[in-house]
């Protein structure tokens, strides 16, 4: 009894603070607990994400749940095992749902924490990764109308149309799948969403999409919320880029200094803004307008480890620099 009511206190408090990592006898008390009561939201989302840290080797968590500890044994034991089947085939979506998302978040988190990159090959963490999308899947096919699942799947794909091996998808496929989890998801769940959806719709040329969903990023801009840097920001980008691809780069540049107007946000904030629009005006040969961004972009970018300036010693000397990874964020 005693185990009961401390396992019912893990779980009541698990989302407000780092989620707890359970040991084998603590997740077979909350498999009981759970199915005597499958329909335990807080109970489900520990659980599946408790089955991810046992794949992944995962012992021991810090703030915002960035990866402490880790054991190639957890890994690899039976118990593991078990949580791979549990993923695999049970039939709470709200288990496969989480668990999915947590495999794939944490496998990432992992591989980008040094001194936790012996316990896990790459292959380990693609196969992780592989039963997360396939967890995730399930669990929408379980419950098509939970906007949590389609929320988890929206970034999950964008991601996947720039990775290699049997995880990439085609932009196209990824584009579709993104608008029917979109069609699910309302209000600021939604507004979360569409930078993705946006970004997508570009990429396969669905321009009048595009136009759609950045009107909507901005429309929604007023709601305020840590968000709202990232739609002034997207919002204007997409608008631009469709403009330059009708043949309008007098609005494509407006846009552009539009989106360096933003507030910032915690993403723009730290991993600093996508420069897709930049590169293509610098290509049109507009150099002076994305000097301007530039300029524009340092308020809110003070993370950028002197990226602006080297970038924009380079777009002044008539060369491309290499945006990197700032050609997705």
């Amino acid at each position: 009894m005693k185990q009961i009511f401390l396992l019912a206190a893990i779980v009541a408090t698990a989302s407000a603070q780092t989620t707890p990592v359970l040991g084998q006898a603590e997740i077979q008390q909350l498999e009981i607990k759970l199915a005597q009561n499958p329909a335990d939201r807080p109970a489900q989302s520990l659980l599946g994400k408790n089955y991810a840290f046992y794949i992944l080797g995962i012992t021991s968590l810090k703030q915002y749940d960035m990866v402490d500890g880790a054991d190639l044994a957890k890994a690899n034991s039976a118990f593991a095992a078990h949580a791979r089947s549990q993923l695999s085939g049970s039939s709470n979506a709200g288990v496969v749902g989480e668990g999915g998302n947590a495999l794939w978040d944490f496998s990432f988190r992992i591989q980008g924490y040094r001194t936790l990159r012996n316990i896990s090959d790459e292959s380990s963490l693609v196969n992780a990764r592989t039963l997360g999308v396939a967890a995730l899947d399930r669990a929408i096919l379980l419950d098509p109308a939970d906007p949590a699942w389609r929320e988890h799947r929206i970034p999950m794909l964008a991601l996947r149309t720039r990775m290699d091996g049997d995880l990439r998808i085609g932009k196209s496929a990824a584009y579709d799948a993104v608008k029917q989890d979109l069609a699910v998801l309302k209000g600021t769940d939604r507004d979360r969403m569409l930078a993705d959806a946006a970004k997508l719709a570009v990429n396969v040329g669905a321009l009048d999409e595009a136009q759609r969903y950045a009107q909507e990023l901005l429309d929604s801009v007023s709601k305020g919320g840590w968000n709202s840097g990232n739609a002034l920001f997207f919002g204007n980008m997409v608008m631009g880029q469709v403009a330059l691809r009708r043949g309008d780069k007098g609005t494509a540049r407006a846009r552009l200094l539009a989106s360096g107007k933003t507030q910032g946000s915690p993403q723009l904030n730290s991993f600093g803004p996508n420069m897709s629009l930049a590169k293509e005006l610098v290509e049109a040969g507009d150099r002076d307008a994305v000097l301007a961004f530039f300029e524009l972009c340092r308020p809110f970018w003070k993370m950028d480890r002197g990226s602006l300036d080297r970038w924009s010693t380079q777009v002044t000397a008539g060369t491309m620099p290499d945006f990197g990874g700032n050609l997705n964020y």
